[in-house]
């Protein structure tokens, strides 16, 4: 069973079932001590599919589903890389069962997008006739990054920036998103990760408070991040997104310091070696683009970001 599964680290078996980690045993026991906020979001399954092929005309998937930071889940079908379906609730359920009914048969390769809203336990599953296979995709990416990264406001799993940077580029993506975290306490604990062949960071809008206050401070912290990040590369090429657009930068105080943070950012990027986008560049300016109207991408903003991100890395 645990050959199914993709972009995670591990697969623990439980008496339910099987679930999958995206992060080391270290980063999960740093961010459950941070608070039970961030340990539920990194025990969420952002970015994991399970990847096999059959030729069965149904397909299902029993789940025990906790640890909510939104109200939905869903899981996506690919069909030899088509959309095909997608199993969606629209309200948190403890428990379910996700099924598939294919329009036509013959082999094909499936992947199927975990929730990224939620821990997901595989309880039981039925593929038919079914082989474990590799997704086609070459390197690894990671992603770092707050809820945006993780995939917040996204319906759908796949639709996220990072899923969808996965798609565009032909990478594996390793998502490493956790809501409400920044450079004012990312884990700096990287060790037991794959090398990647190539990293993007999306950090600093949750930082704006703890920066106003302290910003000595978090100048030092941002520093100490890039370092251990470009450590932990390892030659690899790094890109560094400041902060996207979000319709409350009216609040007093809020656009300063979102400014002061990307010219930090930038001066950061420029120190260290790495690409620099600007995030003001990446998502529209307006509300219909986010799921909340005004910060977390819905799934056509999130194409958006994907569209220009995924061209920057390109280059």
């Amino acid at each position: 069973m645990k050959e199914l599964f993709h972009h995670c680290l591990s697969v623990e078996k439980t008496p339910e079932g099987w679930i999958p980690r995206h992060f080391t045993l270290k980063q999960l026991d740093y961010y459950s001590a941070l608070s039970e906020f961030a340990g539920i979001r990194a025990r969420c399954c952002s970015g994991i599919t399970l990847d096999f092929s059959s030729d069965a005309q149904e397909l299902s998937l029993s789940f025990l589903a906790e640890g909510f930071c939104r109200g939905w889940l869903a899981f996506d079908l690919f069909e030899n890389g088509r959309f095909l379906h997608s199993a969606a609730y629209s309200e948190p359920v403890s428990s379910g069962r996700a099924v598939f009914r294919r329009e036509q048969g013959g082999k094909a390769h499936f992947t199927i997008h975990l929730p990224y809203s939620c821990q997901i336990t595989v309880t039981d599953f039925d593929f038919g006739r079914f082989s474990p296979e590799e997704p086609d995709k070459k390197g690894l990416l990671w992603c770092l990054g707050d809820s945006i990264t993780q995939g917040m406001e996204a319906r759908y799993p796949s639709q996220t920036f990072a899923a969808l940077l996965g798609e565009t580029l032909q990478m594996n993506v390793l998502n490493l998103g956790i809501g409400g975290s920044g450079f004012k306490d990312l884990c700096l604990d990287f060790d037991g990760l794959p090398k990647p062949d190539a990293v993007l960071v999306a950090h600093g809008t949750n930082d704006g408070p703890y920066a106003l206050e302290n910003w000595e401070d978090y100048v030092r912290r941002a520093a100490l991040c890039i370092d251990r990040i470009r450590e932990a590369a390892a030659g690899a090429p790094v890109t560094l997104v400041s902060p996207f657009w979000r319709g409350d930068l009216a609040k007093s105080g809020l656009l300063e310091i979102m400014l002061r943070i990307r010219s930090l950012l930038r001066e950061q990027a420029d120190r260290a070696g790495f690409r620099f986008i600007d995030g003001l560049t990446v998502l529209p300016h307006e509300p219909a683009f986010c799921g909340d109207g005004f910060l977390h991408p819905n799934d056509l903003g999130f194409s958006v970001c994907a569209r220009i991100l995924s061209s920057q890395l390109a280059r």
